[in-house]
């Protein structure tokens, strides 16, 4: 389980702490004024995804490939929360490309726990009458690797 007491440590942001010794310091200001709107809705939807429903299981509709849910459905014995569990999975250091290896354990922490927290509002809010567990956990081989996934606790 991560920790929800950690913070970024802004001394991995490189491209942030360049910037802030000639402007404010300030990471709302550095987003707005370095980002293109296309990388804000693409974290946006990493952030705040959009669902799938398939045979009963809930799956991030970017991720959702129906012959990779009944792969893990045979391979789980057509257990939907062990299905979606694993097809909802998703290591930090993939989805950043390798560049978490450069981050400290802090910053890859702190952004399990915020992806944890999104997710559990976005199923909330697509899904208000089901039950969903949203785990963020260090990655037991890889210290500076964080997994995220979800799946349902009370399937219908």
């Amino acid at each position: 389980m991560v920790p929800y007491d950690i913070e970024p440590n802004l001394a991995d942001l490189t491209n942030y702490r360049a910037w802030a010794k000639s402007e404010r310091d300030n990471l709302t200001l550095f987003a707005t004024l370095t980002t293109s709107p296309d990388h804000v809705i693409a974290m946006a939807r990493f952030f705040y995804p959009e669902f799938e429903i398939y045979r009963g299981g809930v799956f991030r509709k970017d991720d959702y490939n129906p012959f990779t849910v009944d792969h893990w459905l045979a391979r789980t014995d057509g257990d939907i929360s062990a299905t979606e569990h694993m097809v909802n999975l998703r290591h930090l250091e993939d989805v950043f490309h390798d560049q978490s290896a450069e981050w400290s354990v802090e910053t890859i922490v702190f952004l399990g726990h915020v992806i944890q927290r999104t997710w559990t509002i976005a199923l909330a809010d697509a899904f208000p009458d089901r039950s969903f567990k949203v785990v963020a956990e260090c990655d037991e081989v890889n210290p500076h690797d964080v997994v995220v996934s979800f799946w349902q606790t009370h399937v219908r």
